[in-house]
């Protein structure tokens, strides 16, 4: 085996281990009861229909979001490069069953521009910003890791509407230039069950997007979004 595959082996091996060390513990936590029953417990949870009324569900995640650069076509490979932002979502969804849920999710991506083609806007007297709007149906597939704690996978597709605004420093004219594009997002996360109703968590999201226009006839790549939040989930 080559070193790729040899690397992809380990990974694969080592999540085992932490699957099964941690199907052990959550037998143990059940206070008292055998690794049977415990198995058990964990594989109801995840193939069967929840018994709780906590289907519907509100979410909310704030965090950190960093953009990587685009490219602008057609100028020999300029370069737009932003500082880290802020992402914030809300998300309305269902639990089909206690491992599967959809839901629809929005909030606002906010990071503002650093760099064009190597150049800082600030020390041209201009300043501008990116702001995007998602709008993402989700799917999520959870796998419980104990009596409190659950890991989650999800992906989603929709739009996202974005606004490139420029302002030049001194004459207060503001700039919008807008779209709306196509979007996908992937999801990972792990959740601790406060109570019966709420969850705290941690979340990554990626979000991509086809090519932007920026109006006046030029376009860029799409833009990629890697977000680190802080997530609540409020069951009903």
């Amino acid at each position: 085996m080559n070193a790729i595959e040899i690397t992809i082996t380990r990974t694969t091996i080592l999540a085992a281990i932490a699957a099964v060390a941690l199907v052990g513990v959550a037998a143990d936590l059940q206070g008292g009861e055998g690794a049977v029953s415990g198995l058990h417990i964990e594989t109801a949870a995840l193939m069967g229909p929840e018994h709780s009324a906590n289907k519907l569900y509100f979410g909310a995640d704030a965090g950190l979001a960093l953009q990587q650069d685009v490219t602008v076509k057609d100028t020999g490979g300029a370069k737009i490069s932003f500082d880290p932002g802020l992402r914030l979502d809300v998300a309305v969804g269902y639990h089909f069953t206690e491992a599967l849920a959809a839901e629809f999710q929005t909030g606002v991506i906010y990071n503002s521009i650093d760099k064009y083609g190597g150049v800082s806007l600030s020390s041209v007297g201009v300043s501008s910003d990116l702001y995007q709007i998602p709008l993402m149906a989700n799917v999520i597939y959870k796998l419980p890791v104990g009596r409190t704690v659950t890991a989650y996978l999800g992906a989603g597709v929709g739009g996202v509407y974005s606004d490139f605004y420029t302002d030049v420093y001194g004459y207060g004219v503001g700039i919008h230039t807008t779209d709306f594009t196509f979007g996908y997002q992937g999801i990972a996360g792990v959740k601790y069950a406060i109570n019966d109703r709420m969850d705290l968590g941690i979340a990554y999201k990626f979000l991509g997007t086809t090519d932007h226009d920026l109006g006046s006839g030029a376009k860029s790549d799409g833009t990629m979004t890697h977000s680190v939040l802080v997530a609540f989930t409020l069951k009903f």
